[in-house]
């Protein structure tokens, strides 16, 4: 007991968190047990209370010194319907950048509802992911975060940051390969597993379960890209340790 994962990276004292099985899709399974209160379904952890049991996990990842990218994936969810919209301006409008002697002036024209084929969009993505380095691609988005509006909450320091130690980790060319997956399947990224932490240059995607099971979308995403990409794929459930 108290070993994280152990016999690779994921190899941490004092995590609690117990290897239980591999299931039918030959998804190494683990268990860590957590306090819940028995009137109002939520986890305690370290004195934090009315916790969700992602957030029970991301903290104890987070007290091990794991970054971590919850939120199924939003930042990288939006950086991908980023690309889209902008791809879609380049081929309604020519191009979302006028240069204005060393200036960029950026249009921000309010058309960003409809995509263009995949297959423009894939070259616009792989333009950009293979012709730029991980600083350059953070500040793609810092300049052209402002396109996305509706419902979105923005790239704020944080998140850039995050974005920044994931796409370090997980490599440019793997995410491309990602978001060629996306667009081929039409998936949307769709069942991206609640955390992705990340530690010593890898990348290990967790999806938190306490008495549920996968739905179909996370099955369809452990078919689409944890194959495809070898990614490592994990489910942390939790056990309950009932308080007074």
């Amino acid at each position: 007991m108290g070993n994280l994962f152990s016999g690779n990276a994921f190899h941490e004292e004092g995590m609690n968190i117990i290897k239980e099985n591999v299931s039918d899709l030959g998804i190494a399974e683990y268990s860590f047990v957590a306090i819940k209160d028995k009137k109002n379904s939520v986890w305690s952890y370290n004195s934090s209370n009315n916790l969700k049991p992602e957030a029970v996990v991301a903290r104890v990842l987070a007290d091990h010194g794991y970054e971590v990218m919850g939120d199924e994936g939003r930042l990288i969810k939006q950086f991908f319907q980023l690309l889209c919209l902008v791809a879609y301006e380049e081929h309604e409008n020519g191009s979302m950048i006028t240069e204005t002697g060393s200036q960029k002036i950026i249009s921000l024209r309010p058309c960003f509802m409809t995509f263009p084929s995949a297959s423009f969009t894939l070259e616009y993505i792989k333009n950009l992911l293979t012709t730029s380095s991980v600083d350059e691609v953070i500040e793609y988005i810092e300049i052209f975060g402002p396109v996305l509006k509706s419902g979105f909450q923005g790239f704020e320091g944080d998140d850039l940051d995050l974005i920044h130690s994931f796409l370090n980790s997980f490599t440019l060319s793997k995410l491309l390969n990602m978001f060629e997956l996306a667009l081929s399947t039409n998936s949307g990224l769709s069942g991206w597993p609640d955390i992705a932490a990340i530690k010593n240059n890898h990348v290990y995607f967790i999806e938190v379960k306490t008495t549920d099971l996968l739905t179909k979308n996370q099955k369809s995403w452990i078919s689409i890209y944890k194959k495809s990409l070898d990614i490592d794929y994990r489910i942390i459930r939790l056990k309950q340790s009932f308080s007074s």
